[in-house]
């Protein structure tokens, strides 16, 4: 009967038990998920894929360290299993333990991250900041040469135009104009030039202090600081804090707009740079080492004025100068010159510079090749013809050129921006000796020490089978193969495929 008290209560019973078996089921079932998620969670990270920061400034300015927020990327482990080479291409940025031998050393299973520059068995030379490439079998080294689109990635900051300034100082600090008084003024936000006969900027060569010589163009790094200005003007007591992070250090007076350049920078603030600092508070200057930078590129807003001239864009080096003279108007044309040499049909195109039509212009030169591009086009690309120096012989001085030959333009934006500048870093026999401490071949110790003794005299590294050379792309600031040997095969753990944070630099890695 429905009203029977007994039979409810039974009723009752059996629903409080099957609730209680299904609250069990229940729990289990999110237990078994939530297991089910971390094993799986776990298998991924130490087999398929892992998320890595980055903790220093050795791969600017590819990767951010901790100084500017730290970037992280994601790395796909032992991707190079489902590659037909198996292992990482030239120039990939990879993820890879630290190759110590025992746990008393400091990096002992630490991670490391640096771009691959050297493959297995190969030789790799280091001449005026590029790298050059011996394989087995090969009797002439060959340019290791970065593609496009990693170049595109990798290039340092030098100048940025100051112009928006109106600032006749401030483009006299770093440009030397021909003639003087004439040809070249300041409006409107931009530097408009305007010539009968032939006109010039000069970009002005930096000074290393140490030795007091002139350098142009250098691979000096400045890392990421707040530093402080103070007004050179007598009565004025204008002073500027500024975060720096390039190789441009000026400001203007918030009191009375004066220019304020590297040498009115208060010393205080301008310890930790990595330009010099107190050499740990005795008061000694330290300088960092400089190098003069070959590969550079120069790039502009052009806006011709009138349908006529000629606007040239010239890369200096010593007494080799690379150059491109853009005749101005709708049909104009492009012809690349070496040492004011036309170099032949390889080097000519028609190019469209319309008056009164703003153009973005770049013309580089890096790893023993040019370019020019127009509004993102690639107008030229010429191989440079020339064989691997056999010394490694620092240049002098380099630089950028600009001249305009009867015309009239306005130039904006204008900008200078260097490559990576590789160098060799000597070392002693036993550090040398230590760099081939993975080398299994007959031999020994005495082979490893021949190849040592070549080492320190070609100003090369030796990639023993199975391992790889890893370079930082901050190679003044960079701990890398250079110091501690190459990297076993074994350490790979992936490639770096993209940065994931922060979200303002998220982007693939080339």
């Amino acid at each position: 009967m429905a009203g029977d008290p007994k039979k409810s209560k039974v009723d009752k019973g059996k629903d409080k038990k099957k609730a209680a078996r299904s609250t069990k089921k229940e729990t289990f079932g999110l237990f078994l998920s939530l297991a089910t998620a971390f094993i799986c969670a776990v298998a991924i990270k130490w087999y398929v894929a892992d998320v890595y920061s980055i903790p220093s400034g050795s791969m600017e300015p590819t990767l951010f360290g901790v100084e500017k927020g730290g970037d992280r990327v994601f790395c796909f482990k032992r991707s190079y299993n489902f590659r037909k080479e198996k292992q990482p291409y030239r120039f990939e940025t990879i993820v890879f333990r630290y190759p110590a031998q025992n746990r008393a050393e400091s990096h002992y299973n630490q991670n490391f991250i640096k771009r691959c520059v050297g493959l297995p068995g190969e030789t790799v030379y280091i001449r005026s900041g590029d790298l050059f490439v011996q394989k087995g079998g090969e009797v002439i080294p060959k340019v290791a040469r970065k593609s496009l689109a990693l170049q595109d990635s990798i290039w340092i900051p030098v100048y940025r135009s100051d112009f928006e300034r109106n600032s006749t100082a401030a483009l006299d600090y770093h440009w030397a104009r021909s003639p003087e008084d004439a040809g070249w003024e300041l409006a409107g936000g931009g530097l408009t030039g305007k010539a009968t006969g032939k006109i010039t900027l000069q970009y002005k060569p930096m000074v290393d202090g140490y030795r007091d010589t002139e350098l142009g163009i250098s691979d000096r790094h400045i890392k990421r600081q707040v530093v402080t200005f103070a007004c050179p003007v007598e009565y004025c007591d204008g002073k500027l804090s500024k975060t720096v992070n390039s190789q441009q250090l000026t400001a203007s007076c918030p009191k009375c707009g004066a220019f304020m350049s590297e040498q009115d920078i208060v010393p205080e603030s301008f310890k930790n740079t990595g330009l010099r600092g107190d050499n740990n508070g005795n008061g000694a200057v330290r300088y960092h080492p400089l190098h003069t930078v070959a590969d550079l590129r120069v790039s502009c807003e052009l806006k011709p004025l009138a349908d006529k001239g000629k606007f040239t864009l010239a890369l200096d080096l010593e007494d080799d100068t690379w150059e491109v003279d853009l005749g101005l108007g709708s049909r104009g044309r492009a012809v690349l010159k070496h040492n004011g040499q036309p170099i032949g049909k390889a080097g000519e195109a028609e190019v469209e510079l319309a008056q009164g039509t703003r153009h973005n212009l770049e013309f580089f030169r890096y790893d023993l090749q040019l370019g020019l591009r127009i509004d993102g086009k690639q107008v030229l690309l010429f191989e440079i013809n020339k064989a691997m120096p056999k010394n490694d012989n620092p240049h002098a001085q380099s630089g950028v050129t600009l001249s305009l030959t009867d015309g009239e333009v306005e130039i904006s934006k204008l900008a200078i921006d260097r490559d990576i500048y590789y160098y060799y870093i000597p070392e002693t026999p036993e550090q040398r000796m230590a760099y081939f401490r993975n080398l299994r071949l007959p031999g020994g110790q005495t082979q490893a020490y021949q190849l040592g003794a070549k080492m320190e005299e070609e100003h090369c590294y030796i990639v023993p089978l199975k391992n790889y050379l890893a370079f930082g792309d901050n190679a003044p600031n960079s701990n890398d193969s250079r110091h501690w040997g190459p990297v076993p095969e074994a350490n790979l753990l992936g490639p770096a495929l993209f940065i994931w944070w922060p979200p303002h630099r998220i982007r693939i890695l080339e």
